[in-house]
């Protein structure tokens, strides 16, 4: 729902930033939270970290209570699981969101599936240690950022449509320099993280603006697309980082990068189809 209030509240420059802020906190929360849960059980009693959580909770609470825009057109009007499966029919009727809630998937799925995979790759199958394999996120998560930050600059000097096709150069050429050197060389992990984070940088870059152009692809309210697009993506999420486990058990660095070039081909595709509409994210208002 912050994704569609966001959208729904801001014009399309702060949106694209907003959501490029908030993307960075979702992917990176899945690797800070282990490093910093294992400092912390260094230094304070493991059960501290439930009070830490209560009180971020009570202050993420608070701060929507008194900043949370109110968005909603329907307001007073009862729930009808009825009403509720033709909006969603409706929108999974858009093949143009779809394309694009499929594009996000695919996309964001090789970063995904580095975080979930990673230490097994890093500390297990290169025999490295917690702190080199700390260090080896640091470029990947910084080439993220970096993207991100160079968007809050263009955004308002360029077209939502340039954004992301400028950002699928690095995506592109990322996931096929980390596909090409680990299958040349299983244990070239320092090709491997100079690609991957030639591809963050790209997602840093894109996916805000795609976030953006897909909700607004349908004419329904922007709660129900926003759970559409959710749904859509924690499926290939799920399905995915399985594949990748499986794809790095049996064919090492190389089958698992080659999957992670599979899915931005796959991502290609469906923008390709997303973009086809030449005004398609080609104004700065959206």
């Amino acid at each position: 729902m912050g994704y569609a209030a966001i959208q729904e509240s801001f014009e399309e420059a702060v949106c694209i930033k907003i959501t490029a802020l908030m993307a960075n906190v979702a992917l990176i929360a899945p690797l800070l939270g282990p490093l910093v849960g294992a400092a912390w059980i260094h230094v304070l009693p493991w059960e501290g970290m439930f009070v830490l959580f209560a009180a971020l909770a009570a202050i993420s609470f608070f701060g929507l209570q008194r900043a949370m825009p109110e968005t909603a057109t329907r307001i007073g009007e009862k729930l009808s699981l009825k009403e509720l499966g033709r909006d969603y029919k409706l929108v999974l009727k858009n093949g143009r969101f779809v394309a694009g809630a499929l594009a996000l998937g695919f996309v964001s799925l090789p970063l995904l599936a580095w975080i979930a995979q990673s230490p097994i790759i890093i500390i297990t199958g290169e025999q490295l240690s917690s702190y080199e394999y700390g260090l080896l996120q640091v470029p990947i998560f910084g080439a993220l950022i970096a993207g991100n930050l160079l968007l809050a600059r263009l955004t308002s000097r360029r077209t939502v449509r340039s954004l992301i096709i400028m950002g699928g150069w690095p995506i592109m050429i990322g996931l096929l320099v980390a596909a090409a050197a680990t299958v040349i060389s299983s244990h070239a992990y320092l090709w491997m993280t100079a690609g991957l984070s030639i591809y963050a940088f790209g997602i840093g870059l894109a996916n805000a603006g795609l976030v953006r152009l897909t909700l607004f692809a349908s004419d329904m309210s922007k709660g129900t697309v926003s759970a559409a697009m959710g749904m859509l993506q924690m499926l290939i999420f799920t399905v995915g980082i399985e594949i990748s486990k499986h794809a790095w058990l049996n064919g090492g660095n190389g089958l698992f990068n080659l999957f992670n070039l599979v899915n931005g081909i796959l991502w290609l595709l469906l923008m390709v189809i997303f973009l086809k509409d030449k005004q398609m994210g080609n104004s700065h208002e959206g």
